[in-house]
């Protein structure tokens, strides 16, 4: 069963598939473990996966692909999320591209999540953009 996101918006519920990957991957993008005394080590940051990794880049991978499944899997029916390592570049300055592609399942349908990120063409997006310069 899919599950609507609460929202601070006007919507109060998130239902489309396309707004609830757009909140939820904005919510994962800009929220840091710190922001809650509540639910300490509990809150889906990808800041914080970062940091608890440290430099071990097959260790973000494993981390970000487990967490994030489990954290899509319990907003939208099905979940299967895959991390790929692209080649690192060295010049000018040491990058690291990290590629996400995850399925979701809901009411009987899949849907890419990057093509539902797409189409909703909202926060994710914008803060992405922000990231990446």
């Amino acid at each position: 069963m899919s599950f609507n996101i609460p929202s601070l918006s006007l919507q109060t519920y998130v239902k489309s598939p396309e707004l609830k990957a757009d909140l939820a991957m904005s919510n994962a993008l800009a929220s840091m473990n710190s922001q809650s005394n509540s639910f300490k080590n509990v809150i889906t940051s990808l800041p914080g996966m970062f940091k608890e990794r440290n430099g071990n880049i097959t260790g973000t991978i494993i981390l970000l692909r487990d967490t994030l499944e489990t954290y899509l899997q319990r907003i939208f029916d099905q979940a299967v999320v895959d991390v790929i390592q692209k080649e690192a570049r060295t010049d000018p300055k040491p990058r690291v591209t990290l590629i996400i592609r995850a399925m979701v399942t809901e009411d009987g349908k899949s849907y890419n999540l990057q093509r539902l990120l797409e189409q909703a063409d909202g926060q994710y997006r914008f803060l992405t953009d922000i990231n990446n310069g």
